[in-house]
């Protein structure tokens, strides 16, 4: 399993958590065979706070292919639609050694 901790910043327009919905998605490097999107499943752990857990199920993560991933967050508030993307974040992915 793979997991990114993210903490808005107070800057982003958002006091908190609550009443919004977040989903986020990565992009597989450009050499990567499949190139479908990759969906996070994304964890609130105190909807008072700003912080979001994105993580990926062992299978996803073991069918990902070696290369660097581009994700971005999008954030909608339910009480007055609108929604906020993050910058892009990233990770890399490592061929398995063993």
């Amino acid at each position: 399993t793979m997991s990114i901790e993210e903490t808005f910043n107070t800057n982003f327009g958002l006091a908190d958590l609550q009443d919004v919905t977040v989903t986020s998605k990565a992009k597989p490097p450009k050499n990567a065979p499949d190139q479908s999107l990759i969906d996070f499943a994304v964890t609130i752990p105190d909807p008072t706070g700003l912080v979001v857990v994105l993580s990926l199920t062992r299978t996803q993560t073991a069918a990902l292919s070696p290369g660097d991933y581009q994700y971005d967050i999008q954030v909608v508030n339910n009480t007055d639609g609108i929604t906020r993307n993050t910058p892009t974040g990233k990770f890399t992915v490592q061929e398995s050694i063993t």
